[in-house]
This record gives C-alpha cells, sequence and structure tokens, in this order.
C-alpha cells in the first residue's frame, strides 16, 4: 500500500513522460505479483463502487475522534474535499507495523465489506485506519467512497509494461482488453511471451505522410497520382480478425472504449480485414473541427449523450488485407478497387438490414442518428459510421489547385496525394503519401521571451513567445521553435542578448521590438487560454526587420480570421 501511494505522489510530481514510465517500469519491476496486479487495475480500470457512504464515515470519525459534526464541516470547509480532511483529522495509527498491503487492503477489506452490516463495516473501516499513516488514509478514503480515479493516460501505462515484459505495446494493449480479475496468474499472463493463443488483431505500421514541398506540377502527371481530401481527423485502423474487432489509433492506442460505436460497426466488417483511414467528428454531413473529435475522445464517461452530441465516423482511405490475405504490397490503384468493392458490400448489407427493420415495424436504434448521412430510402434506417473517402477528378493541376483553395470553407486541412503504384508501409518511400495542405493563416506578431529549447545548445534562445496587442498590452499567443535561418537566428539571438529585461529561471523576457510572421493552419476558441485563442500548427514564416512593434497586429485579427476560416 505505501508503495503504491508513493508511486501516485512521485508521478504527480513528475514533469515529463519519460520520468513517469520509469517510474511505473520500477514500480512493477519491485512490486510483489499480488500488489502490482492490484495497482494495475487500478491504473487501467479505476471505476469502482462506492462502498459504504459519507455519512457513515463521518458518524465513524466522530466515534474516533470525539469532534462534534459542526467541527468536521468547519474543517472540511477549509480543505473543500471530505477524504482529505477526514484522513487529516484521524488520530495517529498506533499499528503501523500490521499496515496491510495494497492485495490484502483491496481484497480483504474493501471487497469483504460487501454484504456486512452497518457495525461490521465499522469496524473493518476503524481497524483499517489504526494501521494506515495519512497519506494512505487518503487513498483508502477515495476508494471506500468509489472517488478513486487514475490520472494515468493508458499510453503510460503501456509504455511502462512494455519496458518490463519486452512485449510489443499492441500486444498488451489487445491482452488489456481481456484482462481478469486482478490476481498474479492474471498478471503472468498478461505480461507472458507466449503466442500460442488466438492471432492478435493488431494494427500494421502506418504508412508515412509528407508534406508536398515546392509545386505540384513537378509530381508529373495527375494520372499518376489519386487525390483525396486531407480529413481533419485522427488517423486510425479498423481491425476486424477472429481475435476481436478493435479501433486502433497512432502509437498503438486502442479507442474501443472512447468509441463503442466505430467498435461495434467493425462487426460488419468481413472477418480478416484491415483498414486504414480517418476518424472524423460529423454532423450535418460535413466534419466538425477536430477539437470536437478530442474533446469526445477525452471524455472520461462515454455515454449516448456524448456520441449524439458529437458522433464519429471512419472515413476510409486504404484497405490493407481482406479475407485474411495481406495487401500492403499490392500498388494502391489495386487496393483501392478491393475497398471500393468492401465498401458496396457494407453498403448492400446495411441497406438490406434496413429494410428487413423497416418491413418488421423497427424502432429507433442505437446506430439510428437523424442528423447523420444515410444510407437512402425513407425513415427508419441504419446509420453506417464507416464511409469510404471519396477519389476526386482532377485532370489537371491546376484543378486541384482549386479544390485546395477551397479546403478552409470546406472544412478540411487540403488535399491528400498518393502516387497509384505505391505499396503500403512504414518503410514505404517517403514521397509516395504527400499532404498539400490548405494556404496558412498569417498574422504579425511581437517576440516577448525567449527560452533554450531542451534539447538545443545550453545558451542559444530558440522557443520564441510571441505575442499580438489587446488594447496597450501585448498578450502571448504562442510559444514555438524559432524555425528562423542561420543567419536570422544569429541576429536575434544578439538582439536577445542585448535587450533582456528579467530572467524567470530560464525564460528571459525581451523589450518588445523584434515582429515576426506567424503561420498556423487553424484557431480555435479557448478560455483557458489569456488570448482566447489556441494557434493549431504554429510556425514563424520570417523575421520583418521593416516593421516596428506598434505594426503588429491585434487579437481582434484573430476573430476576424477565425469568421474567415469557416469550420474548419
Amino acid at each position: 500500500m505505501r508503495a503504491f501511494t508513493q508511486l501516485l505522489a512521485s508521478l504527480e510530481r513528475a514533469s515529463g513522460i519519460h520520468e513517469k514510465i520509469a517510474l511505473l517500469e520500477a514500480f512493477f519491476r519491485s512490486t510483489p505479483a499480488e500488489d502490482a496486479a492490484w495497482a494495475l487495475h487500478l491504473l487501467h480500470q479505476p471505476k469502482l463502487r462506492r462502498a459504504v457512504s459519507l455519512q457513515q464515515l463521518k458518524a465513524w470519525a466522530q466515534e474516533v475522534t470525539g469532534f462534534p459534526s459542526w467541527m468536521l464541516d468547519e474543517c472540511n470547509a477549509a480543505t473543500t474535499d471530505w477524504a482529505e480532511t477526514l484522513a487529516l483529522l484521524l488520530p495517529s495509527p498506533t499499528s503501523q507495523a500490521c499496515a496491510p498491503t495494497l492485495s490484502e487492503l483491496m481484497q480483504g477489506r474493501l471487497l469483504a465489506l460487501v454484504g456486512k452490516s452497518d457495525a461490521e463495516k465499522g469496524a473493518i473501516v476503524l481497524r483499517t485506519w489504526n494501521e494506515l499513516p495519512s497519506a494512505e488514509r487518503l487513498l483508502w478514503h477515495k476508494l471506500l467512497g468509489g472517488r478513486w480515479k487514475s490520472r494515468i493516460p493508458p499510453t503510460l501505462l503501456l509504455g511502462a509494461l512494455s519496458k518490463v515484459s519486452g512485449l510489443e505495446i499492441a500486444v498488451l494493449a489487445q491482452r488489456m482488453e481481456r484482462l481478469e480479475e486482478p490476481s498474479p496468474d492474471s498478471l503472468a499472463r498478461l505480461m507472458s511471451k507466449d503466442s500460442s493463443g488466438p492471432n492478435l488483431a493488431s494494427p500494421y505500421a502506418f504508412h508515412p505522410t509528407s508534406p508536398l514541398e515546392g509545386s505540384a506540377e513537378s509530381l508529373g502527371y495527375t494520372s499518376h497520382w489519386q487525390v483525396e481530401w486531407k480529413w481533419p481527423g485522427l488517423r486510425a485502423q479498423l481491425v476486424r480478425k477472429k481475435a476481436g474487432r478493435l479501433v486502433w489509433s497512432t502509437h498503438d492506442v486502442l479507442l474501443n472504449d472512447a468509441l463503442p460505436e466505430l467498435a461495434t460497426a467493425t462487426a460488419a466488417l468481413p472477418e480478416g480485414t484491415v483498414m486504414d483511414g480517418v476518424i472524423l467528428a460529423w454532423k450535418d454531413g460535413g466534419p466538425l473541427p477536430l477539437a470536437q473529435l478530442q474533446r469526445r475522445l477525452n471524455a472520461t464517461d462515454v455515454s449516448r449523450g456524448s456520441s449524439c452530441e458529437t458522433p464519429v465516423i471512419f472515413m476510409a482511405v486504404d484497405l490493407l488485407e481482406s479475407a485474411g490475405e495481406d495487401f500492403r504490397c499490392q500498388p494502391l490503384s489495386k487496393r483501392r478497387e478491393r475497398l471500393e468493392v468492401l465498401m458496396t458490400m457494407l453498403t448492400v448489407s446495411a441497406l438490406s438490414t434496413s429494410l428487413e427493420r423497416k418491413n418488421s415495424q423497427w424502432s429507433q436504434g442505437d446506430f439510428f442518428e437523424p442528423e447523420m448521412p444515410e444510407l437512402g430510402g425513407s425513415s427508419p434506417q441504419i446509420f453506417n459510421p464507416i464511409h469510404l473517402s471519396p477519389v476526386l477528378s482532377t485532370p489537371a493541376w491546376p484543378t486541384a489547385e482549386t479544390l485546395r483553395s477551397e479546403a478552409r470553407t470546406r472544412g478540411m486541412g487540403g488535399l491528400m496525394l498518393k502516387r497509384r503504384d505505391s505499396a503500403y508501409g512504414a518503410t514505404a518511400e517517403s514521397d509516395s503519401w504527400l499532404a498539400w495542405l490548405k494556404a496558412p493563416l498569417i498574422c504579425l506578431a511581437v517576440l516577448t521571451g525567449a527560452q533554450p529549447n531542451s534539447a538545443g545548445p545550453r545558451n542559444s534562445s530558440t522557443q520564441f513567445t510571441l505575442a499580438l496587442w489587446r488594447g496597450a498590452e501585448l498578450v502571448p499567443v504562442g510559444k514555438l521553435e524559432s524555425g528562423l535561418s542561420a543567419c536570422d537566428t544569429k541576429a536575434v539571438a544578439t538582439f536577445i542578448s542585448e535587450n533582456t529585461l528579467a530572467r524567470f529561471g530560464p525564460l528571459r523576457s525581451v523589450k518588445p521590438e523584434l515582429v515576426f510572421e506567424l503561420a498556423f493552419e487553424d484557431l480555435t476558441p479557448s478560455t483557458r487560454h489569456k488570448s482566447g485563442w489556441i494557434l493549431h500548427s504554429p510556425r514563424i514564416l520570417r523575421r520583418r526587420p521593416d516593421l516596428e512593434a506598434k505594426d503588429a497586429d491585434k487579437l481582434d485579427t484573430l476573430t476576424a480570421l477565425h469568421a474567415m476560416a469557416g469550420p474548419g
């Protein structure tokens, strides 16, 4: 119990991803299997039912401390957290030498409360109070009240387990989906290198995408390229195999729990199918901004309401495996043909199901969404969340350029250019899939601060803070790498060293005189940032020595750009 409590405190203080993974790795390497199994359960599946009520805890605390109820309420007004208040008010334990381990606390105390009378529950809680110090009592109270909530992202937990076991993250992620009740045996099966079980429904390595540099005309004939929209979503793979139906994003992150409608829809795919595509927040016949999809993915509670407020679809762009046959070595043109055949089969199947349910007077079901794209015919119908990304007709590059100019108003990120003869894979040529991004939004910003990049030279300031005007005040809108030429970098470094106004650790506040052109793909309103905006993919284009600080843009400029940018 003490080791787990110390782990949580260390993770709270740790600032970097690598540091947190190292802490988790050290814990799982040194902790007995029975305690490690329960720790993994609490970090991976943190939902617990309430074992006792707050009123019961307060009554038992009054019995132990002798404090009246009003005094407990006054103390809680200072902490605003009953779990912490009670942990601090209780007298010091008298038998810490007998403190229970994490597995004993969970198995022998918490689970033992089920079905007990109030008097029996009180005896167990008071006994545990007398054995735990304050920090561990705080955790005990959160477990008792069903208020325990892990703040550890699954990617960090899987990264640590991968280092301990030597297994791939994708293998561990899928096994975690089937994790049994916490025990040394279930932990051993999770970490076992034995692959004699069912085939894993793991994703393939994603095909790389590079930005288009230079003109599109340099790519040759448009007939050699497949042109699609660059969808504003999350790259993912749908996997339908005997071992499971899974939704994988990049970095081997499973999204089944966050997007249950997509995981369920994957059942419609034939067994032995793997598709590459983009997950999109979608409503009223078009994509929603990426920020809305991210809010849906970050939601702690997935409910029917959240899926209606932010519906999602999977826009299929490639077929990697069909009927168990690996198609990645086939040229894109062949893979596209097979993908179109598969999507036609899915459409026919969905229409057939819709008609059958309509004829049987079927009522609105789990996949009925009146505001979503439907599969033809009259309502009620089945919403099909798996769609085919259309290939755009581009007889010449000027036509493609016209489409690219419309990307922002359509809510797209630009165009994707894919060589029709290209194979699929992480080792494929980097220029076979090119992102022809939409023209960026640009504003003029003032340099107000600089600090060294942790990965760069120790004495060089390569991270710049840029700001826009709000009245007579300069308000920061972003902190980003300089991206300047060697000549400009040297000139700016000299300016910073000669015009530093104050130092705050590694950060230097500098005289607001230098003006830069700041480019970004999109912007989103934000109540958490002083400027009121989040800039997406910001970068410095160039220094503007011909301008003074007073010539920089105002925050109102961002409002105008957002109105011009449209839904993207």
